[in-house]
């Protein structure tokens, strides 16, 4: 075991773990119903544990998150996309 990389975790920004965490629960379908509205919840959760903030401007909204796990979950937007649409608007808090 020596030889062994050490585990830094496969998702090593904030950014990449929010967008995979909301891939994972929307995309999935971990529940029968409510995914995406878990998906919202949880990125907020784990950005707030975590000491950050997604911030709203005046042309950004919880509509915009919820127009962003859709367009994932239809397969419109890549990972790469949400997490880029994520770095514009989470900073620490």
């Amino acid at each position: 075991m020596g030889d062994c990389a050490p585990y830094d975790g496969y998702h090593r920004t904030i950014y990449s773990k929010a967008a995979a965490l909301i891939q994972s629960v929307a995309v999935n379908h971990a529940f029968i119903d409510g995914n995406k509205r878990t998906a919202f919840t949880l990125c907020y959760m784990l950005l707030g544990e975590s000491g950050y903030v997604l911030h709203k401007t005046s042309t950004h909204s919880d509509d915009d998150l919820e127009h962003l796990i859709l367009d994932l979950t239809t397969r419109f937007l890549t990972l790469g996309e949400v997490e880029g649409w994520l770095k514009t608007r989470i900073t620490r808090d």
